[in-house]
């Protein structure tokens, strides 16, 4: 589970995203940390903001044909020197009334990760929207433990 008090992390370990996130934009320090044990979430946690954390998941673990192209602008913002430079994150969403999990594939989360920053960017593809179903989280931890 996620702390509720601030957190210390080294270095290498914190993502800085320059312009923050789409509505919080001076929460620019996070870091990731395991949902639970076992369980292929993980927590993006603000480590300007300790009240501030996402549920988020690598979304080729999920979505298998997922694929997006970074404009030139996204590759120079992140510093990127190549493909193997990128790892992925999407937030998820739960509904307090039904449990259901959705993902926002329209904009993922990019992350450098030679130079931890990390950026939200916009997916211009008609195939992503911002509420993609995932399940439910034990749904997620059940069939996630049957693939590995």
């Amino acid at each position: 589970m996620r702390p509720r008090q601030p957190i210390e992390v080294g270095e290498d370990a914190v993502l800085t995203f320059p312009e923050g996130l789409w509505g919080f934009p001076a929460a620019q320090r996070f870091c990731v940390l395991p949902y639970d044990a076992g369980h292929p979430v993980r927590w993006l946690q603000s480590l300007d903001d300790p009240a501030l954390a996402f549920l988020a998941i690598d979304p080729l673990e999920f979505f298998a044909g997922y694929e997006l192209e970074l404009t030139d602008g996204d590759v120079e913002a992140l510093e990127l020197e190549g493909p193997h430079e990128v790892a992925l994150l999407a937030l998820l969403t739960v509904s307090r009334e039904s449990g259901a999990v959705t993902t926002n594939l329209a904009a993922p989360l990019v992350i450098n990760t030679r130079t931890r920053r990390a950026r939200q960017v916009i997916v211009d593809d008609s195939r992503y929207v911002t509420r993609h179903l995932v399940g439910s989280l034990a749904q997620i931890r059940e069939e996630q433990g049957a693939l590995k």
